[in-house]
C-alpha cells in the first residue's frame, strides 16, 4: 500500500462498506508521520535512514492493525445484517397476524396496555 498516497485522501468506499470503513480509520493514522522532515545530517546520514525506517515501521503498525480489526468489522457487519433481518421479519410477521386476528390482537394490546400501566404506578 503506498502510504503516501493515502495520506490527504477523502474516503471512498472499498469493496465493501466495512473494509471502507477499517481504511478509513487508519488513513488520518498515517498523516502524521508522512510530513515528518528529514533531519539534518549531523552524523554522515544514518539520521535520516533511522527517520525513514521508524517511519515505515509506524505505517506497517498502522496497516497491521487495520488488517487485524478487518475480520471483527465484517462479523459484526453480519451479525447487524442478520438483526435486522430478524426485525423485518417479526414485523411482517405480526403485521400478518394482526390482519388476521383484529379483535384478538386489539384484546391483547389493551392487557399488555393495562399491565404496564399498572406496573408504571
Amino acid at each position: 500500500m503506498d502510504n503516501s498516497a493515502i495520506a490527504g485522501q477523502r474516503f471512498s468506499p472499498g469493496i465493501s462498506q466495512i473494509n471502507g470503513v477499517v481504511d478509513h480509520a487508519a488513513v488520518p493514522m498515517h498523516g502524521p508521520v508522512n510530513p515528518m522532515p528529514a533531519p539534518a545530517s549531523v552524523d554522515g546520514g544514518a539520521a535520516p535512514a533511522v527517520v525513514a525506517r521508524i517511519a515505515r515501521q509506524a505505517h506497517q503498525t498502522v496497516d497491521k492493525v487495520a488488517e487485524s480489526a478487518t475480520p471483527t468489522a465484517n462479523w459484526f457487519s453480519a451479525r447487524s445484517e442478520s438483526l435486522a433481518s430478524s426485525g423485518r421479519s417479526a414485523a411482517a410477521d405480526a403485521r400478518a397476524y394482526v390482519m388476521a386476528n383484529p379483535w384478538e390482537s386489539l384484546a391483547v394490546a389493551a392487557a399488555a396496555g393495562f399491565l404496564l400501566g399498572r406496573l408504571a404506578r
